[in-house]
């Protein structure tokens, strides 16, 4: 008698999100910004909750 496992499915793992940029600390989505400084554009990202942040590619994106 064979037992099947949540884990041990191959197909949970298939589904894939797209990365997204987020906060590093709280795994929000961030809101992107584009400066002009010194005649060069500068990418700025906002976090809700910590301020200006160095956003992250992350596949993790939390909704609260």
């Amino acid at each position: 008698m064979e037992t099947q496992f949540a884990h041990s499915d191959p197909s949970v793992y298939s589904a894939r999100r797209d990365p997204i940029l987020v906060c590093p600390h709280c795994k929000r989505a961030v809101m992107s910004f584009i400066d002009i400084i010194d005649g060069k554009p500068f990418s700025i990202y906002r976090c809700k909750e910590h301020g200006d942040v160095v956003a992250i590619w992350s596949e993790v994106v939390n909704e609260y």
